[in-house]
């Protein structure tokens, strides 16, 4: 698919033909837009419901306040009220977290939503049909208590031009060394037969470093704090010798890097998916999917298992990546993670960055 850059994101905020409540110019990313949070009413609820109506909020919900006043309990399912969103209508619209979401382990959907001007419900989860005008709700479920304000950014969206496709396996093979590029822990260029499958990229899993969020952890975390809390009380850290095979504990959140270091030219973006039906269906390998142009560096993946106990071997293919072209991207990817090495903490932990500096 072609994906809008920056340069016409914010043109579509100029001209009125994309309007979101809360947002300017300062939410727009290389290739998307990060969503705005408002002080919109939280609920919560013990079953998943997809279709947002009144009906189904006063049935399935119950109403625990707004968002500035409401702490988010861990492993707890809450609704909550987003802005108002119009569509372009030559543009769909892809919903993602955001990186920093994905690595505190918060769960973030945008469920089925009302269409203002049809008064229909839309039935794909986390996608926006072009000419789109109504409310967003956010369905969240967080790993720690967390706590949030007005503003907050925990998703992000991604237009793309109506009837484009994916890049092909040619595609990909002809930009190879180019545009894109994977490298080893030794800086070499990777050869594109053993990244390039299909449709997508392979990535595979360095099980030498291996950060874990602990299961006892009360205290809740600010959003937008920025290197305010110490890890220690709140991940635990584990480092070995390369080519060692991993234990995935049932229902534990853990943060892996690959093992290549993925150079994304600037007019590329890409989408982390599933490698195969086995971690789809029991083990989490990502919460935040989308890369911008010019990200250059390995791949922080977030873990969750829902099954029994798993094994991860070193060198085990854990991901795949779908991949399109940019259209008129003014600026690049500088943003916190950019050109990390190893898993890397959330930005509001102190050292989020240089972490493994003090656990050689």
């Amino acid at each position: 698919m072609v994906a809008l850059g920056d340069k016409l994101i914010k043109d579509l905020l100029k001209q009125g033909d994309l309007k979101l409540e809360g947002a300017n110019n300062s939410y727009v990313n290389p290739a998307s837009i990060n969503i705005p949070l408002i002080n919109g009413t939280v609920y919560s609820s013990s079953i998943i419901f997809n279709s947002m109506n009144n009906n189904n909020l006063e049935k399935f919900a119950s109403r625990r306040g707004v968002l500035e006043d409401t702490i988010l309990e861990k492993n707890k399912l809450y609704l909550v009220e987003g802005p108002h969103i119009e569509m372009p209508d030559d543009c769909e619209g892809i919903i993602d977290a955001r990186s920093t979401v994905g690595r505190l382990g918060l769960k973030v959907d945008v469920p089925l939503l009302r269409d203002d001007k049809t008064e229909k419900e839309i039935s794909v989860i986390n996608k926006i049909p072009a000419g789109f005008s109504g409310r967003l709700f956010f369905r969240l479920e967080p790993q720690v208590p967390m706590r949030f304000r007005h503003g907050d950014a925990l998703v992000q969206l991604r237009f793309r031009e109506k009837r484009t496709g994916h890049l092909s396996c040619d595609q990909l093979s002809s930009l190879y060394g180019k545009s894109l590029g994977f490298y080893d822990l030794a800086n070499k260029l990777i050869p594109a037969s053993q990244v390039i499958h299909e449709d997508g990229t392979f990535f595979t899993a360095d099980t030498s470093r291996l950060i874990k969020l602990r299961s006892e952890v009360e205290e809740p975390i600010d959003f937008w704090r920025r290197e305010y809390y110490e890890p220690s009380d709140y991940w635990e850290f584990d480092q070995a010798d390369a080519n060692r095979t991993i234990i995935l504990e049932q229902g534990k959140f853990y943060l892996l890097s690959t093992k290549e270091r993925i150079d994304t030219g600037n007019d590329l973006c890409w989408k982390v998916l599933p490698m195969t039906d086995i971690f789809s269906r029991f083990i989490e390998t990502h919460r935040a999917g989308f890369v911008d142009p010019g990200f250059n560096a390995t791949l922080t993946l977030e873990l969750l298992n829902h099954h029994l106990d798993m094994e991860v071997i070193d060198g085990q293919p854990i991901s795949v990546a779908s991949w399109e072209l940019v259209k008129e991207c003014a600026e690049i990817y500088q943003g916190s993670y950019q050109a990390q090495s190893s898993p890397t903490l959330p930005k509001q932990f102190k050292g989020y960055n240089t972490i493994w500096d003090t656990h050689k």
